[in-house]
């Protein structure tokens, strides 16, 4: 059920207009552990 609800969310607010600006809802993808994290000291 959570999947479909989801997907459902992500049909109802993709494209949808708030604060006067155009919102892109996507869903989320996992991330294996093995890929390199970047490294945030240098910025």
């Amino acid at each position: 059920a959570a999947s479909e609800d989801a997907t459902r969310a992500l049909q109802l607010k993709n494209g949808t207009t708030i604060g006067g600006r155009k919102v892109k809802v996507e869903l989320a993808m996992y991330r294996s552990s093995n890929r390199k994290h970047r490294d945030n000291k240098d910025s």
